[in-house]
């Protein structure tokens, strides 16, 4: 949120929605440590945020976590293949939730701290297949072409490259 609030400036602001209250008072700490006024905190839902609207928006999705293995190794005893299935299901709730708040022309990034394609790939090309005003716009333009799949998502896997296994896939909505 903190390099949000940076890169948008003080013309800009930077919402951080969390339905979680002790992690937004991380957030506030951290706001008024560094004198950010344009961060606004909201707890809440993303399903449950009204009609707001910004140009960009970026779906932090609960996920399983299997990217996070090399340092977080309890995570292969914590979920299933049931748990899977359940999080995608939520990942595609709050994609399409937070694809209202898009406006026009603006950009929706999903992304996931897993390697699973359930929870990447297949949420994003459902969303795609649901939503034919949003376009996926390949990753290489932003990140090093090493990261990025041939279908243009950004990809990371923990024994190749020596990083956590992360998703991301960049959405722009049609004007």
């Amino acid at each position: 949120t903190l390099v949000i609030a940076e890169r948008v400036g003080a013309e800009g602001q930077a919402l951080a929605v969390d339905k979680n209250e002790k992690r937004l008072e991380r957030v506030i700490e951290n706001k008024l440590r560094l004198g950010y006024d344009n961060v606004l905190p909201i707890v809440a839902d993303v399903t449950g945020l009204g009609s707001r609207q910004a140009s960009r928006v970026l779906v932090d999705a609960p996920c399983s976590a299997l990217g996070t293995l090399p340092k977080n190794p309890e995570v292969r005893w914590t979920k299933s293949p049931a748990d899977i299935t359940r999080l995608a299901r939520s990942q595609r709730i709050w994609l399409n939730a937070a694809s209202t708040h898009v406006a026009p022309g603006g950009v929706l990034v999903y992304s996931t701290c897993t390697i699973t394609t359930q929870e990447n790939e297949q949420v994003v090309e459902t969303f795609l297949s649901e939503h034919p005003e949003f376009t996926l716009e390949s990753a290489e333009q932003w990140i090093d072409h090493k990261y990025v799949t041939p279908a243009g998502y950004l990809s990371t896997r923990p024994p190749e490259d020596g990083l956590d296994g992360v998703f991301a896939a960049r959405l722009r909505r049609s004007a």
